[in-house]
């Protein structure tokens, strides 16, 4: 009967550490209180969308282009925060940096498809424009978000970024424990951003054959940065991308070096994560293989 009082405390225990936890946003003040010891100004906002509430940032010089950063899977708009007050880019961009639905503060927990979700951001920068050419740059999961938007809305944008972007449906893995996972019961074993994360990921791997009519829409240049040793998206997304985008007005790739964090390192890069719950645990994983 102990054992299995002990054993049940543990389960619970763990369930509320995987719903409260490992939730990879950064509150407002936070956010706020870091930027003003930068002397770097940022305004927060919220706005609803077909009943859905986006949370993003904006920062910077309101007479400069535009860059909008798309983050990837799990993540936040805070992720961006180290380019957003770097004094080189903000010399030359104001910036956007959104919360994806189903993560940081939009709608937490609730992810959405790839052409709805894409929809919805093109609505926030819109919403944001200042007349000024629009960058867009994604990462990871961010990258297949970018390319939907440009499909959707060509000539809008001066250039996308995709950096280590997941845009070929032929390339991902199968993952057959994703779908073991998702459902209300296992994705409470899951912590914090990964239930949501996982959910998106499968939806996604569907979404991208849908994507892939789409991407002869993209007229605008178009830069990958992705690593020739990433294993975790394979570099030869980057091929499938500049043989799908036939009307590109241009491509550049960017090479990325593999290389490992030491944990010390690792805390220094994710220093702005330090008082949050899982900064050890961030540190540790970051610090346990290779990285782009």
């Amino acid at each position: 009967m102990k054992k299995a009082l002990v054993v049940f405390g543990i389960l619970t225990a763990y369930v509320i550490f995987c719903q409260c936890c490992m939730r990879f946003r950064m509150s407002d003040i936070r956010a706020k209180k870091i930027f003003a010891a930068k002397k770097v100004s940022l305004q927060i906002f919220d706005t609803v969308l077909n009943g859905h509430n986006i949370h993003y940032s904006v920062s910077g010089n309101d007479s400069l282009p535009t860059m909008v950063f798309i983050h990837g899977s799990p993540g936040s708009w805070s992720h961006y925060m180290d380019f957003m007050y770097d004094d080189s880019l903000r010399n030359k961009f104001r910036f956007i940096s959104i919360d994806r639905p189903g993560f940081g503060y939009s709608d937490f927990g609730n992810p959405m498809h790839l052409k709805e979700q894409s929809e919805l951001l093109l609505r926030v920068i819109a919403a944001n424009q200042n007349n000024k050419s629009i960058y867009l740059a994604g990462h990871s999961i961010g990258g297949p978000v970018v390319a939907q938007m440009a499909a959707m809305s060509p000539g809008s944008f001066k250039k996308i970024i995709i950096m280590s972007g997941s845009i070929s449906p032929y390339l991902e893995a199968k993952e057959t424990w994703r779908h073991l996972m998702n459902n209300d019961l296992m994705n409470r074993f899951l912590p914090g951003a990964f239930a949501p994360s996982n959910t998106e990921i499968l939806w996604f791997k569907k979404d991208l054959f849908q994507l892939e009519k789409d991407l002869a829409n993209i007229n605008t240049s178009v830069v990958f940065i992705h690593g020739d040793k990433d294993t975790w998206v394979p570099i030869e997304n980057v091929r499938y991308g500049m043989e799908k985008m036939i009307n590109a007005a241009g491509f550049r790739i960017v090479a990325m070096k593999l290389t490992k964090l030491s944990l010390e390192k690792a805390g220094e890069f994710y220093e702005v994560h330090k008082e949050r719950g899982f900064y050890g645990e961030l540190c540790a994983y970051m610090s346990s293989g290779a990285i782009v």
